[in-house]
């Protein structure tokens, strides 16, 4: 087969699957790109790479607030403080990466979606922006959490 296919294995996503062609692609991480029929795909390599990167910030930004939490700190964030008192935090949390699993879903419509050329270079353009910001965003808060365990740890 040529091209470049990225399949990961069945076991990083045991939720959604489809088979395609006789080969079974995890739904929100299948990647296609570089053949004539489908180089006008979404899902481009850095896409892809970019939402696990946003994927697996998101779990650390639950386990180091977490661990902030049990040394002690307190959530500065009022959105969230409002959200923890109105759901729970176990509820936040599942409803955090639940948000992270319905972006790679809708992702995944796009690309099916994008019919046209333009369709699907604004639909790139418009994924790795929103991507990019949150990989920031993210970079950002798991920094600064990670800055208060230490100096949380310190004062120990």
């Amino acid at each position: 087969m040529g091209g470049n296919l990225l399949v990961l294995p069945r076991c990083l996503c045991p939720i959604l699957h489809i088979n395609v062609g006789g080969i079974c692609n995890c739904i929100s991480f299948s990647v296609v790109m570089g053949e004539e029929s489908n180089s006008m795909r979404v899902i481009t390599k850095r896409v892809a790479i970019l939402y696990i990167i946003v994927f697996m910030l998101v779990l650390l930004d639950v386990v180091t607030t977490t661990e902030l939490l049990r040394l002690g700190g307190t959530e500065l964030s009022p959105i969230a403080v409002l959200q923890w008192q109105t759901l729970g935090f176990d509820m936040t949390v599942k409803l955090k990466i639940g948000m992270v699993l319905f972006l790679g879903f809708m992702m995944v419509l796009v690309n099916y979606a994008s019919k046209t050329d333009s369709d699907v270079i604004t639909a790139k353009r418009v994924l790795t922006v929103t991507l990019l910001g949150l990989t920031v965003f993210f970079v950002f808060v798991v920094a600064n959490n990670t800055y208060w365990i230490f100096y949380a740890r310190s004062l120990s």
